[in-house]
């Protein structure tokens, strides 16, 4: 993070039990685990955004939410981690169910980021506002389902808007290095799209 001047990072699956808020040298660490360290999800917040945290819920192993003030703004920054393939899609929909859920406690005049490992892929080539021209691949029946959610919210995914090479597009490499997938992404509302660099 310092090396890269990253000053929130949001982490999946990051395989830790139970939950917490700890300090680390200059980091704040905000988890959520689960019992058998298969899961997980955590933001990492340098000093200066660590001490701006106005509040946080710890939601689930797949999502947390925290909220942060900034000049008079605030912003609210949910990361999740989406079930893989080898789950059903009644555990998919849950996770959508309980996005919904989280979404309820975000106001209108908050800048909403949602980080996350989606383990979807929205594919190549613009799709109206939502995507950009900038994705990887081609889109499964998981990012459709991302697709849907983002119209249905206002969304927009935020890297693929941006050009990128493809050696810089890919998230995810299948074990082997048999193929590369877009599968995380950041999204944001379509009015909030301005503050997107």
């Amino acid at each position: 993070m310092k090396r890269l001047n990253v000053n929130v990072l949001g982490m999946s699956e990051i395989k830790w039990k139970d939950e917490g808020d700890f300090w680390s040298g200059d980091y704040r660490i905000i988890f959520s685990g689960d019992k058998r360290s298969t899961t997980g999800v955590e933001i990492v917040l340098d000093k200066k955004w660590g001490g701006r945290v106005k509040s946080y819920m710890l939601f689930s192993d797949r999502i947390i939410l925290i909220k942060l003030e900034s000049a008079g703004e605030h912003i609210a920054i949910m990361q999740l981690y989406m079930p893989t393939s080898g789950y059903s899609d009644e555990d998919l929909e849950e996770v959508y169910e309980q996005i919904e859920e989280v979404l309820n406690y975000v106001k209108d005049n908050e800048t909403l980021i949602i980080l996350g490992d989606w383990n979807a892929v929205v594919g190549e080539g613009r799709d109206g506002e939502v995507i950009g021209e900038y994705g990887l691949g081609n889109r499964n029946e998981r990012g459709q389902r991302l697709v849907d959610f983002c119209v249905e919210k206002n969304f927009v995914i935020a890297n693929t808007i941006f050009k990128q090479p493809l050696r810089r597009r890919y998230t995810w490499t299948q074990p082997g290095d048999i193929a590369r997938y877009q599968i995380d992404y950041i999204i944001l509302r379509k009015k909030h799209k301005r503050y997107i660099q």
